[in-house]
């Protein structure tokens, strides 16, 4: 069985509001934007994990006329070959999958095959207010991705992303994750998969650690703390209710 990890997750943000919201919250904002296809603008805030590992959050405005993001993506990724994976994962029971590649440089060339993205997505199963996939990143010569810079208010690491579920969609949530999420808690490449008892399945918040709370909250002007899974945290919440809030811990 392929070792699954947690790569990143993206709300829609339109107008970057949000984004712009977390940067004068302390957080450090990547300077660099990536367009996709349906004028999709991106933004990102990346994380140094350990072993060196990258992850971050993505935040898509959508241009007049564009495809709105309409539920919150969570992004894996596989260790080896996508494509070998996306050959194992075709011939689950239940599962139509759709490999996919993409040139970084899109616009320029989509037809001749260039270095860029490999996509693994389902059509089968679907949910309502979740949209996973996997992603792998092809090198590109000549071009280093950014590194993660560090964060003023202390945030340090993305830790959790914490799953809503419904008992009936976790057999199928199963399917996608490729393991059993029996339990409370799984590991996605030391990111720990919450799963939540739910009436909708839904992401409903990624958990980022931080050096010093006190410190945080001073940086993004909170006032109080709550109690979230026996520690002190605080929660900031997306104005998009659609989508995950943040929870901050130490």
């Amino acid at each position: 069985m392929a070792n699954i990890n947690f790569d990143h997750s993206y709300t829609e943000d339109i107008g970057h509001k949000f984004f712009k919201a977390l940067g004068r919250a302390g957080f450090c904002l990547a300077e660099h934007q990536v367009a996709h296809p349906g004028k999709n603008l991106c933004r990102f805030i990346m994380f140094k994990q350990a072993g060196g590992k990258k992850a971050y959050l993505e935040f898509v405005d959508v241009g007049r006329g564009g495809k709105r993001v309409d539920k919150p993506g969570i992004s894996l990724r596989c260790e080896g070959p996508l494509k070998k994976y996306f050959d194992s994962v075709k011939k689950r029971k239940g599962v139509t999958a759709n490999y996919l590649h993409r040139n970084y440089e899109w616009k320029k060339d989509a037809k001749s095959k260039l270095p860029g993205w490999n996509f693994l997505s389902f059509s089968k199963p679907q949910f309502k207010n979740i949209y996973p996939w996997f992603t792998e990143y092809e090198p590109r010569p000549g071009v280093k991705r950014p590194a993660p810079k560090a964060h003023p208010n202390t945030a340090s690491a993305i830790s959790g992303v914490v799953l809503s579920a419904r008992a009936a969609d976790r057999p199928k949530l199963e399917k996608v994750f490729g393991r059993s999420l029996a339990g409370k808690s799984v590991s996605l490449g030391g990111i720990q998969l919450v799963v939540e008892p739910a009436n909708t399945t839904r992401i409903s918040a990624l958990v980022i650690e931080c050096k010093d709370l006190k410190r945080f909250m001073r940086s993004s002007k909170i006032k109080s703390s709550v109690l979230w899974q026996g520690k002190d945290a605080v929660i900031i919440r997306n104005p998009d209710r659609r989508m995950w809030d943040i929870v901050v811990v130490e």
